[in-house]
């Protein structure tokens, strides 16, 4: 059958890896601050750091091309993901600090879907009325997980954090789906991301404090779950639509909720089961368009 082409099949898991990696990073920010175990500079710090660590030995291994400074300044491009690949590492975890694994990752891959659809439309890509009604009721959806309820209620601070890590997020997926170069931009971008690091740690002075565990969490989360994750990332994005990734990466809150339950002992409430439901109804939509050209 042609759906067990080699080729298919390597890219269906590639395109698995990259998404459990991706919610396998709420998983590890939540795990990491467990009893104050780590601040969320620190732990930002440590996974971009160990990131860029990993993919600069990888580049030396693997990459036909080698890593220059001098190369990556002119791309200009590159070095703007360097600064949203930072801005949405630091408002992801200081947005972990206030709330949960799947209310976050809901959060943050439906802000993700919706600025991508939005890109789509202002860019004039071929977007109809399914994807527009979609993102609408994503939209709605996450509107309603916003709600509080008589048993509990989302921090609106941490959502507000969440958000702008999805629409960076979500420019750093978009600029990345140029790339040529999956590994090599991905190292540029690490490697970049840590000037970033230092000018907020001399504008800031963090209150550093860690644990040894914790401290373990952020490098395989740097290492493991973002350094090779988003190299795995940018070689699915650099081979289908804008709208497409935007509906794959809704996998991702499924299976960080389904982590916090099981790790973290996480509520799995009434009401994060109908927000989902209605966030993933709305992707529905958007998937039904793609399967009626």
């Amino acid at each position: 059958m042609s759906f067990f082409k080699p080729q298919r099949v390597m890219f269906f898991f590639v395109t698995a890896l990259a998404l459990l990696f991706l919610a396998a990073n709420s998983v590890l920010c939540k795990l990491a601050f467990f009893n104050q175990g780590i601040d969320p500079f620190s732990f930002s710090a440590i996974r971009l750091i160990s990131g860029a660590i990993t993919l600069l030995l990888c580049v030396s291994l693997f990459s036909k091309t080698s890593f220059s400074w001098h190369n990556y300044a002119i791309k200009k491009t590159q070095f703007i993901s360097s600064g949203l690949l930072f801005l949405y590492a630091i408002a992801f975890s200081y947005s972990y600090v206030l709330i949960d694994t799947g209310v976050g990752a809901l959060i943050l891959f439906g802000t993700v879907q919706i600025a991508m659809i939005a890109y789509a439309l202002l860019t004039k890509q071929n977007v109809g009325v399914f994807k527009i009604i979609g993102g609408g009721i994503a939209l709605f959806g996450l509107g309603y997980l916003l709600l509080p309820t008589s048993s509990s209620s989302v921090s609106l601070k941490g959502a507000l954090l969440m958000a702008l890590a999805g629409l960076t997020w979500a420019f750093y997926s978009i600029i990345g789906k140029n790339t040529q170069h999956p590994l090599l931009s991905t190292s540029y971008n690490f490697s970049y991301s840590v000037l970033f690091v230092v000018l907020f740690a001399l504008v800031s002075f963090p209150q550093i404090h860690l644990s040894a565990q914790s401290f373990l969490y952020a490098i395989i989360s740097g290492s493991l779950t973002s350094g090779i994750g988003y190299v795995l990332w940018y070689m699915v994005v650099t081979k289908i639509e804008t709208s497409t990734a935007s509906i794959i990466q809704l996998i991702v809150p499924v299976l960080a909720t389904v982590g916090g339950v099981v790790l973290l002992d996480e509520a799995l409430t009434l009401h994060i089961v109908i927000a989902s439901t209605i966030i993933l109804s709305g992707i529905a939509l958007l998937a039904l368009q793609k399967e009626k050209r």
